[in-house]
Order: C-alpha cells, then structure tokens, then sequence
C-alpha cells in the first residue's frame, strides 16, 4: 500500500514549537484518531499529548506511528535538521546539521522534546508524514545529510590509499607478488 506525503508548515506549528518542553509530553501518533483539542495544531495534526499522567512503553510509542515516517524539518538560519521517528528505527534520528540518536527510551518520557532539547536555537519548519526525497529537497534538508554522508564514507575509506582511522597498517596481510622462487 503506498503512503500518501503530508506536508504541515504554519506559523502556528512554529509558535507551537517554541512552547515544547519537558512538562507535557508529545508524540507522534498516526494509529489512533485524537480529538482536534489534543493535536499540536488543533487542527488534526498527529502530534497528540495526554492529559492523564499516564506512562507509555516504549512498544507503545513506538506502535504509535504505524507504518508512517514522521518527520520534522528544523531549521537555524542556512542550517538544516530532520528528525526521524518510525517504529522500525532502532532509535530517534536527528540527520543534518545535527547527528544524533535518541533512545526509544527517552523518546518515550519526553516526547519531542527529547529531540528539541538537542536542538537549541532551532524552529520549526515543517512537519512531514512520509516524506518524499522531493519535499526534503525544496526544504534544504537533503544536501547537508549527503555531505554528510559522503564526508563519513571518506571518513571510513582512509583517503588516497591511506588506512582507515584505527586501522593499524601492521595488522594487514602483505600483498603477494607473484609466485615464489
């Protein structure tokens, strides 16, 4: 079944952004229906909180985003974060500018705010539900990740026929020659 692109921008979201902390917990949720009151726009946005105290697991949280890939596209001046959450990550992502893994766990007690807290100074520029390579383009999300991704294969590969770093050129088997004599 394909997935259809959501894109959420409004200066709401933003000014709603600028009010996540620790005391009131927000996650995605894209498997259960909320009433409008509960979303992070108060428009049906599936970024819900509960009023109740109430502790989720982390299977919980985690089911919460279904087969979904919710994502949130941060910004601070020319520079770019998107966050990643979708049940089969084995963590939070945060891609960009910023690189960090966020524990389930920590997902789980503090909602988005366990992904704001790593990035002060940034506001928010959209909210994506399954986003598409396009959309990520058009918000100056996608180049800064593959630079980054490039400058850690080469990071990796050891430039110029060079050992990778940590590698110890002792420790590699020589190369034969040819047949010996």
């Amino acid at each position: 079944m394909k997935k259809t692109e959501k894109v959420f921008q409004s200066d709401e979201l933003a000014k709603n952004w600028e009010s996540v902390g620790a005391y009131r917990p927000r996650w995605f949720d894209t498997s259960t229906k909320y009433a409008k009151i509960y979303t992070f726009d108060g428009k049906g946005i599936p970024i819900v909180w509960d009023d109740e105290e109430t502790e989720f697991t982390v299977a919980e949280t985690r089911e919460c985003t279904g087969d979904n890939t919710c994502a949130l596209v941060l910004s601070n001046k020319k520079k770019r974060a998107l966050v990643l959450v979708h049940r089969d990550l084995p963590h939070v992502m945060i891609h960009g500018s910023i690189e960090k893994k966020i524990e389930w766990q920590e997902y789980t007690k503090e909602g988005l705010w366990a992904a704001k807290k790593h990035c002060p100074g940034y506001k928010l520029e959209a909210v994506i539900m399954n986003p598409k390579i396009k959309t990520l383009e058009k918000l100056s999300v996608v180049k800064g990740i593959i630079r980054k991704v490039m400058e850690a294969k080469i990071n990796q590969k050891g430039g110029n026929d060079e050992p990778a770093p940590g590698e110890d050129p002792k420790d590699q088997e020589p190369v034969a020659k040819g047949p010996a004599e």
